[in-house]
């Protein structure tokens, strides 16, 4: 049996002998990374001499608790093979260019986490509170064809010579123009995974007669579509295509879930709020969770706000 110190060992010295013989003089650089909500994992890359990027892997992909040593030659082939078409399908060329800004603005993008579990990521990294979650920022490669996306920190600011307002700024102009808001009834949502067949349903373009007590709030992508939630004209729209204020749980970091009020079934934000953290806490995947608390977007404010603040005045919420 190996231990995943051993393993990272392994790959690091003998990977080479499985790569093209480009890679026998390229740099080998292996460090922990931190992902979302603090997950950290190991990342391997092979700088080539007079490349500006190279595609990263992380080994933890590939280890497997109680592997022995007779399963190494066949993980560090396959990751060897992997490695291999990652640079073939994203060449360096189409690799914008990071130190200016003019370059990158296009690709900036908003990330919404949870703050408590991205205290490490979040360190020296621009942000903007928001109760218990985090707006930060990315640039988003996906935008430029490429996998992945790069939180924004500090220096990256000063190298760019922008303040934290401009940062934001780009960010909300570029989701207006990116983010292709949903909105959905999750009854057809789950139908929809279940039977793999996708409908172009989306009551934020077109209202229908389909009704439900619980909709799906995200991007059309389902990926990191919570921050849509940032967005108070989508936010308006949500309130008038149903016709009365709502909850809105962030269900995870791809998505949160809208509830009408009054409810079908009359229900407190004490009782949405433990609804919310038994999904966290059973169903939700622990570097995809977003928030604990229960949030409301009432027409008279125009803009979200925890729920529950008269009842926890009362005594009856917390």
């Amino acid at each position: 049996m190996i231990s995943f110190e051993d393993f990272c060992t392994e790959v690091k010295e003998h990977i080479r002998e499985y790569m093209p013989e480009e890679y026998q003089q390229a740099k080998l650089i292996m460090e922990k990374v931190v992902k979302k909500n603090d997950f950290v994992r190991t990342g391997l890359a092979l700088q080539l001499p007079g490349s500006k990027a190279s595609p990263v892997i992380y080994l933890n992909d590939y280890y497997r608790k109680g592997m022995d040593r007779s399963e190494m030659v066949s993980k560090i082939e396959r990751m060897a093979e992997t490695y291999q078409q990652y640079v073939e399908e994203f060449p360096v060329r189409s690799i914008p260019d990071f130190q200016k800004f003019s370059s990158i603005k296009d690709y900036i993008s908003y990330r919404l986490v949870n703050r408590q579990r991205n205290i490490l990521k979040l360190s020296g990294a621009p942000y903007r509170r928001l109760d218990d979650m985090a707006v930060a920022y990315e640039i988003d490669l996906t935008k430029a064809g490429l996998p992945g996306s790069i939180l924004v920190d500090e220096s990256m600011l000063q190298m760019w010579d922008i303040s934290e307002e401009q940062l934001e700024q780009t960010a909300a102009e570029n989701a207006k123009r990116d983010f292709r808001p949903l909105l959905k009834p999750l009854h057809m949502v789950i139908s929809e995974m279940l039977s793999g067949r996708k409908t172009d349903v989306n009551f934020l373009k077109a209202k229908s007669d389909f009704e439900d007590n619980q909709y799906l709030l995200s991007n059309e992508e389902l990926t990191c579509g919570a921050a849509v939630m940032l967005m108070p004209d989508v936010l308006k729209r949500v309130r008038d295509v149903l016709g009365t204020d709502f909850y809105l749980l962030p269900s995870s970091i791809h998505e949160t879930i809208v509830i009408p009020k009054p409810t079908e079934v009359e229900i407190s934000p004490k009782e949405l709020k433990d609804m919310l953290k038994e999904v966290n806490d059973t169903e939700c995947a622990p570097e995809d969770i977003l928030s604990y608390s229960v949030y409301e977007y009432r027409e008279r404010e125009g803009r979200l706000r925890r729920a529950g603040r008269e009842e926890k005045e009362r005594g009856e919420y917390r």
